[in-house]
């Protein structure tokens, strides 16, 4: 209100308009190779980029983005302690950058076997734990690592899934055989070589390991399928054989040092289930044994077999040596 001499006051009005000017900062992350549209420019590369958008009055506001690059690189990756006679497969995969996921593919021999591809998430550790669903065999495996879904890296991963255990059986106390076709899956072994702890043991490639067992200690066998398939098997861990001595009075096998076609004499307190096996580990014959005394003839080709007999589910292993 402006007053005048003469009582006539004059009055001024001021209409204060009030335009924001804003700023926004805004973090993103390129993977390497990949281009980023921002406000029209296409960004190939990490760093700090600003637009301003200009307005009608003048008060301009600022966009800010920063842009990091997410560098996926493959470091190392295998499989980690396989064998077939565990539920899981573990795969190990060290890598820098930032992956959200895997995608694992798997190769046709491995989907005939059972394999089946899978999307996994990543955890902290990088440890990659799927079931072992399929069967031994020499297969490949491709890694993709996965950002935002779309693929970072990717690595193809060799694995050998071995022989399990149980195509191994413990002869007592000095002994293992690799078990027939009949008798472990399926498979049908041609060539040895048997291992004690992980170290091969010189000349020992028969179908069947004499020497005395190491009470704890770990047998396996580089074995080669008639198919020309060459793999190890899991280690069998040697047990000290129980009930050998409140038993053995009621079994008994005699002579076991024989001739071609002699007769050899079984003694049982009950029914049980007599298997021969011959030196190339097959079945040679099957006898349901009698209370009492029993006979059968001795093979015609010499060498060493192995006498089962299953007792009341307490099973009894002998040699008879043929000569």
């Amino acid at each position: 209100s402006l007053s005048s001499a003469n009582g006539c006051d004059s009055l001024v009005t001021l209409h204060l308009r009030h335009y924001p000017s804003y700023e926004r900062q805004l973090t993103d992350t390129l993977l390497t190779g990949q281009t980023l549209l921002f406000e029209g420019t296409e960004i190939a590369e990490a760093g700090t980029y600003s637009v301003t958008l200009p307005s009608v009055d003048g008060c301009d506001s600022v966009i800010t983005l920063m842009l990091e690059e997410n560098a996926v690189q493959v470091l190392s990756a295998e499989c980690n302690d396989l064998c077939s006679d565990k539920e899981e497969l573990h795969i190990s995969l060290d890598f820098t950058g930032t992956a959200h996921s895997v995608r694992l593919t798997f190769d046709s021999a491995a989907h005939v076997a059972g394999w089946r591809d899978t999307l996994i998430v990543l955890t902290d550790d990088d440890d990659i734990v799927l079931p072992a669903r399929g069967r031994v065999g020499q297969f490949t495996c491709t890694a993709e690592l996965l950002f935002r879904d779309t693929k970072a890296a990717s690595v193809t991963i060799p694995f050998t899934l071995p022989y399990p255990s149980t195509v191994l059986k413990q002869l007592w106390d000095d002994g293992v055989a690799v078990m027939n076709a009949d008798y472990n899956g399926g498979y049908d072994f041609v060539a040895f070589q048997w291992y004690e702890n992980g170290v091969p043991l010189a000349g020992e490639t028969a179908s069947i390991l004499y020497r005395p067992l190491i009470m704890g200690g770990e047998y396996s066998a580089l074995l080669t399928e008639s198919n020309g398939r060459r793999m190890m098997t899991c280690p069998l861990v040697a047990q000290t054989p129980t009930g050998m001595e409140d038993t053995q009075a009621d079994v008994s096998l005699y002579p076991t040092i024989v001739s071609p076609c002699q007769s050899v004499h079984c003694l049982v307190s009950c029914p049980a289930e007599m298997t021969l096996y011959d030196p190339a580990g097959k079945l040679s014959l099957r006898l349901d044994l009698q209370t009492g005394e029993n006979r059968f003839a001795a093979p015609v080709q010499p060498g060493v077999y192995i006498v089962n007999i299953n007792v009341s589910n307490r099973p009894r292993t002998y040699k008879l040596g043929v000569r």
